[in-house]
């Protein structure tokens, strides 16, 4: 019997797009296709090669869903046991069903390459058992395929399962270790000793002079001591000239991550106020960056001095008000923070092809209208100034189609400029230091992402 005409499992786990980092990715894709082209090869004998690809595509989807620490395929079966408790504790019954769904196609696998290496041993097999065996290798193609097709249409529900699973118990190991770390420092049954500080301070002592009856306080610590005079008008005008506007420098061992919407040399005052000294006064003047002036505010940082631009009195387009701004941060904050704690890069800005119904929390696009601009915005704060700047040198044929960070003839260039006008105006400054991306924003919030 042939196998079906048409194979492609990558069309069913949404061809991978769910691993978090590249190089696993590639490697799971071209599994999938060697055990697709063992399918179709007649020539190909024994269960050897198809178990063997069968275990690469799953213990790569374990071992990206929890981390990078599942150094074989005997581990993951171990991950996918107290997986498997765990539903059984929550009573997840549909969980449970996609679970069991999975074991099945890898126990068939197992099973049939037992028999295959009983009966080359010579062992003895019964005749139902042999019967069995001869009648998998005359249809193998056939059933390697439901095998492989009941595994593969789970792994993307999988690996959403692991990472939500992952994050549960380093949560609790968190609070664990937090609660054991407070113990050890103070013991809750232990009374800590009162001071003996009285409750009401002393009354003082007032005198009554007898020939006017007038109440006199007793003279005070600071009694006796000249006050110092108010500043005047000459020294208020030198402070305030004093003052500096330039950038402070970073910290030692830091560097200016110079892609970045809102990148500095140093940390900048924010744009929304800047203080311009006077011979006279000071004034407070507006500060908007434009995104047209990206190029001239990098080629100023790389300079050594301020990566904002001269104040100019021309409002953006893609100005917006203070309460929508501060919405706006909190959804971006969320954002990077989510992915952050899964352990994935931010999403790319592109809707999901199966936005109807994808449920899965590693997703890596968007699925909403207001959801891919928060991702817009998150996206072009974590690659900096290379997001959609330049023109993709690849296109048409760009392997990364939608999610490419370059330019493409079919993207809204009107939007991706107030994507990037938004992310001046939420992020202060950001650097790297030690392979991580700080971003510090302007409300005084700040996250930390993998670069």
């Amino acid at each position: 019997m042939s196998p079906p005409v048409r194979i492609d499992f990558l069309s069913h786990c949404s061809d991978g797009d769910f691993f978090s980092t590249r190089a696993p990715k590639a490697k799971f894709r071209t599994a999938l296709r060697e055990f697709r082209d063992l399918l179709s090869d007649e020539s190909s004998t024994g269960f050897d090669l198809f178990r063997s690809k069968m275990e690469t595509a799953v213990h790569l989807v374990v071992n990206d869903a929890v981390g990078g620490n599942v150094p074989t395929f005997d581990v993951a079966l171990n991950v996918l046991d107290s997986l498997s408790r765990h539903f059984q504790a929550v009573r997840d019954e549909t969980a449970k069903a996609y679970l069991r769904t999975i074991r099945w196609g890898i126990t068939g696998f197992q099973v049939f390459k037992s028999m295959d290496a009983t009966s080359r041993l010579g062992g003895n097999l019964n005749h139902n058992h042999a019967t069995i065996a001869n009648c998998v290798k005359d249809h193998w193609s056939v059933i390697a395929y439901v095998q492989m097709e009941m595994i593969v249409c789970c792994l993307e529900w999988l690996h959403g399962a692991l990472v939500a699973w992952n994050a549960t118990q380093e949560d609790a190991r968190a609070s664990r270790a937090s609660a054991s770390e407070q113990s050890s420092v103070a013991d809750p049954t232990e009374r800590p000793s009162t001071p003996n500080v009285p409750t009401e301070p002393p009354t003082p002592q007032y005198t009554i002079d007898p020939s006017t009856h007038n109440i006199t306080a007793p003279p005070t610590a600071s009694s006796g001591l000249p006050r110092a005079p108010p500043p005047s008008t000459s020294t208020l005008e030198q402070m305030l000239s004093s003052l500096s506007t330039g950038p402070l420098p970073l910290p030692s061992g830091q560097t200016s991550f110079s892609g970045g919407p809102t990148s500095t040399v140093g940390r900048s005052s924010p744009s929304t106020s800047r203080i311009v000294s006077s011979p006279s006064t000071s004034r407070i003047v507006s500060s908007i960056e434009s995104p047209f002036d990206e190029a001239s505010r990098l080629s100023a940082a790389r300079d050594g001095q301020a990566a904002y631009p001269p104040t100019f009195n021309a409002p953006s387009p893609f100005r917006m008000s203070s309460p929508l701004l501060s919405k706006l941060a909190t959804d971006v904050l969320k954002e990077l923070r989510t992915r952050s704690c899964l352990g994935m890069k931010p999403r790319h800005y592109a809707k999901c092809k199966r936005e109807n119904w994808c449920t899965s929390a590693s997703c890596s696009y968007g699925h909403t209208k207001e959801e891919l601009k928060i991702i817009g915005i998150a996206r072009a704060i974590a690659r900096g100034g290379m997001w959609k700047t330049s023109v993709c040198d690849k296109s048409p044929k760009c392997p990364y189609g939608i999610g490419c960070d370059y330019l493409h003839d079919d993207d809204k260039r009107e939007t991706i400029h107030a994507i990037k006008s938004h992310a001046s105006q939420l992020v202060d400054h950001t650097y790297v230091t030690d392979g991580q991306l700080y971003i510090e924003f302007y409300n005084g919030e700040t996250v930390t992402i993998a670069t």
